[in-house]
């Protein structure tokens, strides 16, 4: 009993230790982390599957509607892949909706105050870490130390805190999380050693947390509390609210302007010893709670009435301190307002996310948004997701997904709230994951696997805990069952992960010009995972980019490739036909129109050295046209353009389009606009010697003595007497 008993453990505890372990490992876009969190997960449900065995403890397919969405929502995706736009991208999805399943499942019959109490445990230790990286981080130490910065995966960055995620409001959410869950175990009767610990950890994060500056953070961290609120007894309210003032408020506001002072002059010491300071703050205001609390109750009264006084004087003295003195980064939290919220690039995505759902309310697949919103989008931006998971749910799993995922949230939630007094922390795990969820509605959180993974863990450990029954009680199906997912899973994953390694591999040899290796660890990757488009181009074999084409036939960064490779090639045709459906998945571009154009001149003045002349002019028209399409797609675009997606280039006409359509007019014969746009291309350096012999034969050909004569750059001898420029004069 005592070996299997273990066994069941060290199930749990791998499942814990790897959501813990998750922000050293970046999840998103980065798939070799992911698909070994699954690996391990599946390894993990497999041991804690057999060690229940062992001990004779039935194990349930599903325990509650809750687990019956989440197997529900799984099999969803299943069906979806029928249709998927990307299989291999709804593998991707699968994998996540069963892990969801298995962890939710785990936690679920493991839920007790001894896993509550190890949950908060160790995601204290593990927010600390990413406290103490993130601190590290805005005060220079990895400008100091790159080689430690590269292996955790940090970029240096400075006016926010972006620590191990890399991404500052991901970050917040998550030392939010951390900070309500340590609230609800202080209100507890701990041992004064792990409360006082608990407290020192706290105020680390909490004066972590304000230096992330994230407005997502900071409208959701009020929404915890008052969740956690909502669940807890007219007892607790007050211990709650005192412990967030000892050990969140008061060391965030000890450390702060330490720090703030401290960071730009690379002092990383001296932001250490206050985010210490803070911890230690945090740990005494808990202990003179305790020794408060002891008091009689009239003295008790006057005690807090007096930290109430003192924190009211301390933080009008902050304010002043404070005014002017902030660097101007953080005036997207001071001067927050309802236009911040409003006029921001996420709607844009919202309307795109809804606008693609309408088409196919069923859902596109996984790896859909990527492969769709160039389509729909009004203005030019690049965006690997719509920064709402919800949205990217609706996208790729359709309406049944989306209702599917919030349902198994909205149940659990509601059966932890039913049974919130026996344990304020199993209603403030839930609290805490309704919080991830909301956040989740306005940011990528859950993209991150930590975060999904955590979502389901702390609703699982959230329900009531459960009584353990008899092994004969279990249906017959149910072991073979979830063994034969939580193996499939393993296999799978396992596999996927060998070929990412393997492309990793290949990339590398490539860089450092070992094309044998590279040959090898490509062909492994492909063999591995047949399905990945990407991989198939590490090997652009005929073969494989018709076969990249085939799996992958919506994607415009898979055609541009292509356009380039048949372009090395010299299969001019080829080259274009793939670039034209590059602009035709992504419309919105102007690199593409840029492409687009460079290929049909070339070919434009191919048909003029060879004396093609009227071959020539229908690709002339094909090329006003194009710059015609620019004009009209892109002016309504331009102010939306301007103030959301200024980082981007705009749908507009450039030097590289002035050139082409002007060349094109001329061939056409309508030199008024040609003159116009070679004019323009004339001003750019980069096309002024190409416009210019342009210019040049249009003013030979109309007769314009004061223009040749002021005409810069000259064109050269060389290129004077071309094939090219007779052709060009010779045009009537």
């Amino acid at each position: 009993m005592t070996n299997s008993l273990t066994i069941r453990r060290l199930g749990l505890a791998l499942v814990l230790i790897t959501i813990a372990a998750g922000p050293l490992f970046h999840g998103y876009f980065f798939p070799i982390p992911t698909l070994a969190a699954t690996s391990v997960l599946s390894l993990s449900f497999g041991v804690w599957l057999y060690g229940r065995r062992k001990e004779r403890i039935a194990t349930p397919l599903f325990d509650g509607w809750a687990d019956r969405t989440l197997l529900a929502l799984s099999g969803w995706v299943i069906l979806v892949a029928l249709w998927s736009i990307y299989l291999r991208g709804t593998i991707d999805l699968l994998l996540m909706t069963i892990s969801a399943y298995l962890v939710h499942l785990m936690l679920r019959q493991e839920s007790s105050p001894v896993t509550r109490v190890w949950i908060v445990r160790i995601l204290s230790a593990s927010a600390l870490l990413v406290a103490i990286a993130g601190l590290l981080e805005y005060s220079g130490f990895f400008m100091e130390y790159p080689a430690l910065g590269n292996l955790l995966g940090i970029e240096p960055q400075r006016s926010r805190i972006y620590t191990l995620f890399q991404y500052p409001n991901t970050a917040a959410a998550f030392f939010v999380a951390t900070i309500v869950l340590q609230n609800a175990a202080l209100i507890q009767s701990r041992p004064r050693a792990e409360k006082l610990s608990l407290a020192a950890v706290s105020g680390i994060i909490a004066a972590t947390f304000l230096f992330t500056l994230s407005r997502g953070g900071i409208l959701v961290a009020p929404i915890a509390v008052l969740l956690l609120w909502v669940g807890l007894s007219r007892e607790h309210l007050v211990p709650s609210l005192l412990h967030l003032i000892s050990a969140v408020a008061l060391p965030a506001g000890v450390a702060f302007y330490p720090i703030l002072k401290a960071a730009p002059a690379d002092n990383w010491a001296a932001v250490l010893l206050w985010a210490a300071a803070a911890g230690a703050v945090g740990a005494l205001a808990t202990w003179g709670l305790e020794v408060v609390e002891r008091l009689p109750r009239q003295a008790r009264v006057i005690a807090l009435a007096a930290l109430v006084a003192v924190l009211a004087i301390g933080g009008l003295a902050a304010a002043r301190t404070l005014d002017g003195a902030l660097p101007r980064v953080f005036g997207r939290i001071t001067q927050l307002d309802a236009s911040d919220l409003t006029q921001n690039a996420r709607f844009e995505y919202l309307r795109d996310a809804l606008k693609l759902t309408a088409r196919r309310p069923w859902g596109h697949g996984g790896g859909a948004w990527l492969r769709t919103y160039q389509q729909v989008q009004t203005v030019h931006y690049v965006a690997r997701d719509p920064h709402s998971h919800y949205a990217l749910m609706l996208v790729e799993a359709g309406v049944p997904g989306l209702l599917l995922m919030l349902a198994p949230v909205a149940l659990s939630t509601y059966t932890s709230f039913r049974h919130r007094k026996a344990d304020p922390l199993r209603w403030a795990m839930a609290a805490v994951a309704l919080t991830l969820a909301v956040h989740a509605a306005i940011d990528i959180d859950l993209s991150y696997y930590m975060l999904w993974l955590l979502l389901w863990a702390l609703l699982g450990a959230s329900q009531p805990d459960p009584e353990p029954r008899p092994l004969k009680v279990e249906r017959p199906v149910v072991f073979p069952a979830l063994l034969v997912v939580s193996t499939a899973v393993l296999l799978l994953s396992s596999s996927l992960l060998t070929a990412a390694r393997a492309y990793d591999r290949a990339a590398t040899a490539v860089l450092l010009g070992d094309n044998d290796t590279a040959l090898r660890a490509g062909t492994r990757a492909i063999q591995l995972d047949p399905l990945n488009s990407q991989f198939r181009t590490m090997i652009p074999t005929p073969e494989n980019i018709r076969r990249a084409l085939d799996l992958d036939p919506r994607n415009e960064e898979l055609w541009r490739f292509v356009s380039d490779l048949f372009e090395e090639q010299g299969d001019s045709e080829a080259a274009l036909a793939a670039a034209q459906q590059a602009l035709q998945l992504r419309p919105m571009s102007i690199n593409h129109y840029e492409r687009v154009a460079q290929l049909m001149v070339a070919k434009m003045t191919g048909f003029l050295e060879k004396g093609q002349t009227s071959e020539a002019v229908t690709i002339a028209n094909d090329l006003v046209a194009l710059g015609q399409a620019v004009e009209e797609r892109g002016a309504p675009s331009l102010e939306r353009q301007k103030s959301t997606f200024y980082a981007y280039p705009a749908l507009t006409w450039t030097s590289r389009l002035n050139l082409a359509v002007g060349k094109a007019y001329l061939v056409s014969g309508d030199l008024p606009a040609a003159q116009e746009r070679l004019a323009a291309a004339l001003e750019d350096e980069q096309t002024a010697a190409d416009a210019a012999l342009w210019l040049h034969a249009l003013y030979t050909r109309t007769g314009d003595e004061e223009a040749l004569r002021t005409l810069r750059p000259l064109p050269s001898e060389t290129s004077l007497s071309s094939s090219l420029y007779a052709a060009l004069t010779a045009i009537r």
